[in-house]
């Protein structure tokens, strides 16, 4: 595993990294400073094929989005068939942020192909939900949306594979509002939406590995 800093990287490579993340792409658009308080807080991880990123039960606030390759979920050990995949463009980690930081499940660059890159960023910017001394409220809802898309987004994959599973009707009871657009009251409804869908997505890939 290689880990860079970006002060090694220029401008247009940073933004031609930026492209493949929206997160970090719609941050640029509407407050370059917020992007350089999260580029202070971002590294690169490279990973050769098998290696694992993070593992079930370690504690880390790291999130992660790949930049290239793909990565295989486990739920324990990196061992037989892998319960997802994780493609360019994904991000892995939130899980663990809405579960007090406990790793749920162990991630590693796929064993086939030439590895993986990932640009992770310590959550630990972001502070308490309601602290924005550092991560403006436009930027904590943006992220949120974000999450709470990509979490309902992997809860729709496992719909269609097992459409009258139990989970599909907790999915969809968990609200799809979250208050007026760029309030207070949208964050907390936001994150009250992420963390619902996360535990219905944890408990869903906990019986993955013994279906």
């Amino acid at each position: 595993m290689q880990i860079k800093d970006l002060s090694g990287y220029s401008q247009q490579g940073l933004d031609r990294l930026l492209m493949a993340i929206p997160f970090y792409k719609e941050i640029k658009q509407a407050d370059r400073l917020q992007l350089d308080l999260l580029l202070q807080n971002s590294r690169i991880v490279e990973l050769e094929p098998g290696e694992i990123i993070v593992k079930r039960g370690d504690v880390g606030l790291w999130l992660y989005f790949v930049l290239k390759g793909s990565l295989s979920v486990y739920l324990n050990e990196p061992h037989g068939e892998p319960i997802n995949q994780i493609i360019s463009g994904e991000t892995f980690g939130d899980l663990a942020m809405l579960a007090g930081g406990e790793r749920r499940a162990t991630v590693t660059a796929a064993k086939k192909g030439r590895g993986a890159t990932v640009l992770g960023l310590d959550f630990n910017a972001f502070g308490e939900l309601h602290d924005f001394s550092q991560i403006r409220l436009e930027t904590k809802l943006q992220f949120y949306r974000l999450m709470v898309f990509g979490i309902r987004w992997k809860l729709e994959q496992k719909r269609l594979a097992s459409p009258s599973h139990a989970n599909v009707q907790k999915m969809m009871a968990t609200p799809v509002s979250a208050g007026p657009r760029g309030t207070m009251e949208e964050l907390q409804g936001l994150h009250q939406q992420a963390t619902a869908l996360a535990n219905i997505l944890i408990d869903w890939n906990s019986e993955s590995q013994f279906s």
